[in-house]
């Protein structure tokens, strides 16, 4: 249901999949280059990037509790590393199918889970793929 409140939408999913067609978005300001381009508060701002996907997006975030490996990177200084590989390599779905990003996943924040004296962030991105 769209509900205005205050000249804003409450709800603005079914105006925006209407618009471009996609069952998922992102309305942040940030984009991965953009984050970049503030790194003394990459945190704070990567964390209203990761809110502003669509709710089916943001799940799919919270199942694979990305928190905490985000956090992880935040207190050892490697989140701006991250986002900064991330950013030098095409990860469009016409290059990376989906089982590649997940092994992408798995290797770059999973294994770091599994093993606590791990530092998550050495490992770059280039290495992995």
């Amino acid at each position: 249901m769209l509900v205005l409140k205050a000249n804003k939408v409450e709800e603005p999913s079914p105006i925006i999949k209407n618009r471009i067609n996609t069952e998922f978005y992102n309305t942040s300001k940030y984009d991965l280059f953009r984050l970049k381009q503030d790194p003394k508060n990459i945190y704070i701002n990567f964390q209203n990037y990761i809110n502003g996907f669509s709710k089916n997006v943001y799940d799919i975030i919270e199942n694979f509790q990305l928190d905490k490996p985000v956090e992880k990177l935040h207190k050892n200084n490697r989140l701006f590393l991250l986002i900064e590989k991330f950013t030098s390599v095409d990860l469009h779905p016409s290059v990376v199918d989906n089982h590649t990003m997940g092994q992408i996943y798995e290797n770059y924040f999973g294994n770091s889970l599994k093993c606590p004296m791990k530092r998550v962030g050495i490992t770059t991105l280039p290495e992995i793929l």
